[in-house]
């Protein structure tokens, strides 16, 4: 009889075991599968994460990396979500028990919450909180999408100089990961603050930097035209002004620069033509 109950104490032992190995063992696969995809194809990462059955999500840890992967992928989708319920998961156990790209990555989601709804000075106080932790955090991309986030809410408070530093800082990190089109939107974003700012010295650097991307004529298109209404000769001006004008496609950011710049050489008929909305795109200068 003890044989009998003591056989049957080691099956239920190994059955509690088993359970405890096995419950939750398929949705960590899931959001393993999530997580190698949701920089690359975040709409996949999505549809894989929102038909994972929280029931049999294992502990509080499961939980707070579901949260935490399914913010990344609807921020990466570009869905703008306002409501702290899909973060709260990862808040609740992050900041105590996480690691240092966990921490940062959970201070940033919930900022990035915070600012969607407007709330500029909520969301600076989380982006704050996950600098703490960017010296240990071995998440490149997540650090660089941390300084644009708070170099955001510092243009928003007229903080061009801190703007324009969070872009730079940006940039180095995106190039290091081999992330050509947002370096070059941080390096544009550097380049019109140090302008701002009227930091000549910086501004030729950045532009040297710029010149050196295949197709720079196109990408900073706006941002060439801006530095040389500010520090070009009038001769390189004009030159700028009518190699431009004379483009095949200018969108409108370029046609309010090609504007601002015919008005500062005080042609007013050109400056009229591309404040026009209902201006022909390229040509010829009036």
């Amino acid at each position: 009889m003890k044989k009998l109950l003591s056989h049957i104490s080691l099956v239920l032992s190994l059955a509690i075991i088993v359970a405890g190995y096995t419950h939750g063992t398929a949705e960590r696969e899931a959001m393993d599968t999530a997580e190698a995809v949701i920089n690359t194809h975040p709409d996949s990462a999505l549809h894989i994460l929102s038909n994972i059955d929280k029931a049999q999500l294992s502990g509080n840890e499961q939980k707070a990396r579901l949260s935490l992967l399914t913010a990344m992928a609807t921020d990466n989708n570009g869905i703008k979500d306002t409501s702290m319920a899909i973060m709260q998961p990862a808040i609740d156990y992050y900041p105590q028990h996480g690691t240092a790209d966990q921490k940062l990555k959970t201070y940033y989601y919930q900022g990035c919450i915070y600012a969607n709804r407007g709330d500029d000075d909520n969301a600076m106080q989380c982006f704050i909180s996950a600098r703490e932790s960017e010296q240990l955090a071995t998440d490149c991309r997540a650090v660089a999408k941390l300084l644009e986030a708070q170099g955001t809410i510092n243009y928003n408070s007229f903080k061009i100089e801190e703007f324009t530093q969070n872009n730079l800082k940006a940039a180095q990190i995106y190039k290091k990961i081999g992330d050509t089109n947002s370096e070059e939107r941080c390096l544009a974003n550097a380049l019109n603050g140090s302008i701002w700012v009227d930091k000549r010295r910086r501004a030729d650097s950045i532009i040297k930097l710029i010149k050196t991307f295949p197709n720079h004529k196109e990408t900073f298109a706006p941002n060439i035209l801006y530095y040389n209404t500010n520090y070009a000769s009038d001769a390189q001006q004009q030159a700028s002004l009518k190699e431009y004008a004379q483009s095949n496609i200018i969108d409108g950011e370029t046609a309010a620069q090609l504007a601002l710049g015919y008005c500062r050489a005080k042609d007013k008929l050109n400056a009229l033509k591309f404040l026009n909305p209902n201006r022909s795109l390229g040509g010829q200068t009036v």
